[in-house]
């Protein structure tokens, strides 16, 4: 299955987005994977929504992209996407007094696989994953 969302990237249409994300997911798998992916995706958002378009209150032609991908057979596979400024990843954690900057060691901690790369002036964040038979509500 394969689901794509896409809307401004203003905090509260993005958390629109991943409620919907969530709800899908909420008949497929089991509570400990939703709360997982719910981290994970709610963390690579908030860092589109501040980092990429730098919190701009005009958010109406700054859009994000959320494609959701499930395979039974491999797992979950989300992507998020937008046309922000590029990003470089952090390589260490920051210390331990400041505000922000632990979304990505955040995703890396949930999911399987983190990547991010930037493709024709776009920034893609994916995450991986992977699912075991008894974490899935569906036969």
């Amino acid at each position: 299955m394969e689901f794509i969302l896409e809307t401004n990237a203003s905090s509260k249409e993005v958390r629109l987005v991943i409620v919907a994300v969530i709800s899908i997911l909420r008949r497929l798998v089991k509570e400990d994977v939703l709360y997982d992916v719910e981290i994970a995706l709610s963390e690579a958002c908030t860092n589109v929504v501040i980092h990429a378009y730098k919190g701009d209150i005009d958010s109406r032609d700054k859009k994000i992209r959320i494609k959701l991908e499930i395979d039974k057979k491999k797992g979950i596979l989300l992507e998020v996407i937008d046309w922000g400024k590029q990003f470089i990843l952090p390589q260490n954690l920051p210390d331990h007094d400041a505000e922000s900057g632990r979304g990505i060691y955040i995703i890396r901690k949930v999911m399987d696989k983190f990547y991010y790369k930037r493709v024709e002036e776009r920034n893609h964040i994916l995450m991986y994953k992977k699912m075991e038979a008894e974490q899935w509500k569906m036969s």
